[in-house]
């Protein structure tokens, strides 16, 4: 699924994306059309953080539905805006007459049905109910989704980057239907696990797998984890991404002496009280102004000193003295005089110089690290790739967020939380959907991951139960190493961590336990690390902060990571429980700042006291 973009030559430069909604408005689903465009808008951009383009930028709207109108909107956004890729999302008969040959003849629009796809439960995929149309002129794609729940599938995310791609570049409609009927997949393809059946008396009693630290944990998976590729991006496409070299200043900053107050530039030792106004420095003028004893420039902040000026005196220690029938300064007063030279004056190469690291390898390219490639004229810089993580949840039991519940169900909310704290850092995502209990689905799930994906997270099926049998089709029908199969902690016990060799390249999986809490929890101590080493990071290790305990918590036999909020008090956090801890309650989340990790209980110490100085592990952007 991800691109091979790998080089300067083929990284697309930008998409423009529109996205539109279309609803009937009313005063009563106000505040819902507007969750469900947030919504819809964040499935997008995530399908879009799948590719590397460097630059995504989006235009919004909602309408009504009213097919003049709706028309009207995507034809302007299509010849004036140069929008690459529109969304529709919602109901609409728009597009009707562009679906109709006889109506269509002379029209700039070719419809492209995708196949009649369903997967083995009877679920109509993504791709048979949406329509695509290319525009034969701009080589733009329209997507019309009719629903935006659509949007979580499987094929929405892991296939419609593709179709994007094609979008930003110039190529013919034969590229395009060519590229259109590689991009109809099924959620999974039947396949059948070399895993032999065991009978439930037969099973495992005891964990074969020893249990090892928490730390151990940890350092097992950064020593299998390496940093991403390196690839070059648009300087504004390097958002979030980890610098993979040094960016060197090319020229100094200023590039010229510069003015730091709004005022006059002036000889400094000129000591004359009056001085005549003979200029104004503007953008591009000539700077060789007579400057002498008796006269100044005026100068605003930031401009250039003209030659021979060698201080500025701000406005404010200026008065007016003369001026012409327009408005325009003849003469001023100088109220305060120059103290030294070059006063207010920023000197050539004053904040770089030409040759500085302005931003070192391995540092994160946020909001003020885009403004400085921006005010030193970087164009473009090498940054690591980013992993694609897949998510796969296990059981016979759980069911997609929304439905309604049966008997002995539950909802999945593990690839939710999981996919958006992936999504709040950037990190692109595929949703590989829930696999049935048996090897079989197990195993076209994983091949289905496998091929998409860098880091293959699931949860579920990793415990003592007859139907834990994750570990074994990973053991017999990929050949993965387990590096672990228990840890001594809580929640988070049989997290597992497997590597295995996929068409050539390696991969990372990680196999948490169904527990909701124990998933997010594990999650964050190990697969972000092994997300932040293929970042790029420097640094990939959660650091720990010293806080004091806001009352009495009981220790455990194995070490605990107790969520808490924080409150600053007397120069020091103070944690609070978010209370009841037991591993399926995901409520504990809720509110939730940081893990405590506490100590196993000894015959010593079986409490920790009001006030004591507890490590506790952040819970943050990465």
């Amino acid at each position: 699924k991800k691109m091979a973009l790998n080089s300067n030559e083929n990284m697309l430069s930008y998409i423009n994306v529109g996205i539109l909604k279309v609803s009937e408005k009313t005063e009563d689903n106000v505040e819902y059309l507007s969750m469900i465009l947030e919504t819809s808008i964040s499935y997008i951009e995530n399908a879009l953080f799948s590719v590397d383009y460097s630059e995504i930028r989006t235009v919004l709207k909602q309408e009504t539905n009213d097919a003049s109108k709706l028309e009207l909107l995507v034809n302007e956004w299509l010849y004036s805006a140069n929008i690459n890729a529109i969304f529709v999302i919602g109901k609409t008969d728009c597009f009707l007459t562009w679906s109709v040959p006889q109506v269509n003849q002379n029209r700039e629009f070719e419809l492209v049905m995708f196949s009649d796809v369903s997967d083995e439960s009877g679920e109509i995929n993504f791709l048979r109910l949406s329509k695509l149309y290319i525009n034969k002129s701009t080589n733009a794609v329209i997507f019309h989704v009719p629903d935006e729940s659509l949007m979580c599938e499987l094929s929405f995310g892991s296939k419609i980057n593709e179709l994007l791609q094609k979008a930003c570049r110039s190529r013919g409609q034969n590229d395009y239907m060519e590229s259109i009927q590689k991009a109809t997949i099924t959620k999974s393809q039947p396949c059948k696990s070399k895993v032999v059946p065991v009978k439930v008396s037969d099973r495992h009693r005891k964990s074969p797998y020893p249990m090892i630290s928490v730390t151990e944990a940890t350092e097992l998976v950064l020593k299998e984890s390496s940093p991403m590729q390196k690839i070059w991006k648009d300087a504004r496409g390097c958002y979030s991404h980890i610098l993979a070299e040094n960016i060197i200043a090319s020229e100094p900053y200023p590039p010229f002496p510069a003015s730091i107050k709004d005022g006059y530039a002036v000889l400094a030792d000129d000591k004359s009280e009056i001085r005549k106004v003979i200029g104004t420095v503007t953008p591009g003028c000539q700077l060789n102004f007579d400057l002498k004893s008796g006269s100044c420039v005026r100068v605003s902040t930031g401009s250039v000193v003209p030659d021979k000026a060698d201080a500025v005196i701000q406005v404010e220690d200026t008065s007016i003295v003369e001026k012409d029938e327009e408005g325009n300064e003849i003469s001023i007063k100088i109220e305060k005089q120059v103290n030294k030279r070059f006063q207010d004056i920023r000197a050539v190469g004053s904040d770089v110089t030409q040759g500085d690291v302005i931003i070192a390898e391995r540092h994160k390219i946020l909001a003020a690290e885009i403004g400085i490639m921006a005010t030193c004229g970087i164009k473009k810089a090498l940054v690591f790739q980013k992993p694609l993580v897949a998510l796969l949840s296990t059981g016979d039991e759980v069911m997609e967020p929304g439905t309604p519940l049966s008997p002995g169900f539950i909802r999945d909310c593990n690839r939710s939380s999981l996919e958006f704290m992936l999504y709040e850092n950037k990190v692109p995502v595929v949703d590989c959907g829930i696999a049935k209990d048996s090897a079989d689905d197990y195993k076209g799930h994983l091949l289905a991951a496998f091929k998409a994906a860098d880091i293959i997270v699931t949860s579920g099926s990793v415990s003592m139960g007859e139907k834990d049998i994750l570990k074994q089709v990973l053991q017999v029908d990929f050949g993965a190493v387990i590096h672990f199969g228990r840890i001594h902690m809580k929640p988070g016990k049989p997290t597992t961590f497997a590597t295995l060799n996929f068409e050539g390249k390696k991969k990372l999986v990680f196999c948490l336990p169904g527990n909701p809490v124990s998933s997010f929890v594990c999650f964050y101590l190990f697969v972000i690390p092994c997300v932040k080493t293929l970042m790029g990071f420097k640094e990939p290790r959660h650091i720990p902060v010293n806080v004091k305990l806001a009352h009495d918590l009981l220790l455990d036999e194995r070490p605990e990571y107790h969520r808490v909020f924080l409150k600053y008090d007397d120069c020091t956090f103070v944690a609070h429980s978010t209370g009841a801890q037991q591993s399926s309650r995901f409520l504990s989340m809720l509110n939730a700042d940081a893990f405590l990790v506490l100590p196993p209980k000894t015959d010593q110490q079986s409490v920790l006291k009001t006030g004591s100085i507890v490590k506790a592990i952040l819970v943050k952007s990465i």
